[in-house]
């Protein structure tokens, strides 16, 4: 008697506790932190204008709105239309800059490959070279992905370049086409070169708002913090590239000394500087560089270090500035965050939020504003940092790929499909959706007139929703770990029948124990 009733209590308990790893809510552990993730390529999806520099010669490459892996353009690099006969590289290339505390770095993109019969020596590729390389000499060092192919449709290539921490290079797309046999050439898209840094601190650093009158600095640059990263190139502008200086009448110019240099070697000079420079042209003087602030960021600020002049008076058409541009509506003006016209000659520190703009991809622009008036302004720049902080997004997920296999020197002729027939945008890319900012900042190589502009009405930044990171959840039987329907089925069904044996043992030590 006393066995079945031990029975009976052994058979209840049991039930109840696995009744109880049913009902009790999965323990939920925290969250561990996370690599930091960003994408360093400006304009991947070559959606705009900006960010690559676009190779001469006879086989220019040129924007194309079919075939695209995704968006509304790709580019086109290599001998689609002209004679066999023509020996010719085609290539773009985008300045990068890998920040040296990263712990990887992976390039990815989409290409269409393709060639028609007896290509020769003929040749498709992705490369890494140093600032200014002559491509023709460095192809055979650089390359880190190289086909001689019709692919019959986009493939994705991905590659570490770890091996670029902490320099600075040159992504370089290019077809070569050696003037026999057949034509070779390859659509390019979604271009991402992707690299990480270590975890961020658990609490977002808090930055500081801009000052409202700058005050002379120390005599070093101020340390980048921990988890905050320089997407800016050449902020320093120790070498030739990376900013697109204006072509209006007073040219900007890398200066060294005797003119003011901050740190390094070399700063960067805009206005009327030159004792040579005339006073009674009007010009702006200005650089440009475009960058992406990562949506996944927590803040974000450009911060720089100027050196301002003017014989003007303030409040006039002779100014220093900092104008936030959107290259996707053809550069319209964001925002002027900072103009001044000064005359401190010494270095200054300024920095500005930009928090507001994550997610968006936006156009620094520089400028010093001369009214032809007789007067002077000017102003040397140095150490200038876009920098992105608390940077919490994971690694992009591929849902499809196909990758080719390892070995850049080795060329492989696939099969040939039917030639597929590209739009060229060589007239105008689609008109942009029009915005409330109607004030332009004349930018680039336009001769701009002077007529006095005030910026309207900032168009309102687009909100970027930060990714949420999930925390691991735990639990006896935590049915999200399991990735197969059928396992989970065979799981619930062996907890079904364990609970009908224990409950047929249950009754059944009830009935004998009562004799019935």
């Amino acid at each position: 008697m006393a066995a079945r009733r031990q029975l009976r209590f052994s058979s209840l308990a049991l039930l109840a506790l696995l009744l109880m790893a049913f009902a009790a809510p999965p323990v939920r552990s925290a969250a561990p932190l996370q690599q930091s993730c960003f994408d360093i390529v400006v304009n991947g999806g070559f959606e705009t204008r900006n960010g690559w520099t676009l190779g001469s010669g006879p086989l220019p490459p040129q924007y194309v709105y079919s075939p695209t892996k995704s968006g509304a353009w790709a580019i086109q690099a290599g001998n689609l239309n002209l004679s066999p006969t023509v020996e010719a590289y085609s290539s773009f290339f985008q300045t990068l800059a890998i920040p040296a505390n990263a712990i990887s770095a992976e390039l990815s993109f989409w290409v269409w490959t393709f060639t028609e019969a007896n290509p020769g020596n003929d040749r498709q590729e992705a490369l890494l070279l140093i600032e200014g390389a002559n491509l023709q000499s460095s192809s055979s060092s650089g390359v880190i992905w190289g086909e001689l192919s019709n692919s019959g449709n986009y493939q994705l290539i991905r590659r570490s370049v770890a091996s670029q921490i902490g320099r600075t290079f040159e992504l370089t797309f290019s077809v070569y086409n050696d003037g026999f046999g057949g034509r070779t050439w390859m659509v390019v898209d979604d271009v991402i070169l992707t690299v990480c840094l270590p975890a961020p601190t658990p609490t977002p650093t808090t930055m500081p708002g801009p000052t409202a009158t700058p005050s002379p600095i120390p005599t070093a640059p101020s340390p980048i913090p921990p988890n905050c990263v320089d997407i800016l190139a050449n902020g320093d502008f120790e070498w030739d590239g990376a900013w697109t200086v204006g072509g209006t009448p007073i040219v900007p110019f890398y200066a060294g000394p005797p003119n003011p240099v901050f740190s390094g070697n070399r700063s960067m000079a805009l206005g009327n500087i030159l004792p040579g420079t005339p006073t009674n042209v009007p010009s702006f003087s200005s650089i440009q560089q475009s960058v992406t602030l990562p949506a996944t960021a927590q803040t974000a600020q450009i911060r720089f270090y100027y050196h301002p002049s003017s014989t003007a008076a303030a409040g006039g058409l002779n100014r220093q500035e900092l104008v936030l541009l959107d290259p996707l509506r053809f550069e319209e003006t964001i925002e002027v965050p900072w103009r001044v016209t000064e005359n401190a000659n010494q270095w200054l520190f300024k920095q500005i939020d930009l928090t507001r703009y994550l997610g968006r991809t936006i156009t620094i622009y520089f400028n010093a504003r001369n009214a032809g008036d007789g007067t002077r302004t000017s102003m040397f720049l140095d150490q200038l940092q876009v920098l992105a902080c608390d940077i919490v997004a994971a690694m992009p997920l591929y849902d499809e790929y196909k990758e080719t296999q390892p070995g850049a020197e080795t060329y492989q002729i696939l099969p040939m499909p039917v030639p597929t027939t590209f739009v060229s945008d060589q007239a105008n890319p689609p008109p942009a959706a029009p915005g409330n900012q109607q004030t332009v900042v004349a930018v680039g190589a336009v001769q701009a007139p002077l007529p006095e502009s005030t910026p309207g009405a900032s168009s309102a930044p687009s909100t970027a929703a930060t990714e949420t990171l999930r925390g691991n959840e735990g639990g006896a039987f935590n049915l999200d770990q399991f990735d197969s329907p059928w396992l989970i089925i065979l799981v619930i069904s062996v907890v079904v029948l364990l609970a009908a044996v224990l409950a047929l043992l249950f009754f059944r030590g009830d009935k004998e124990e009562t004799g019935t």
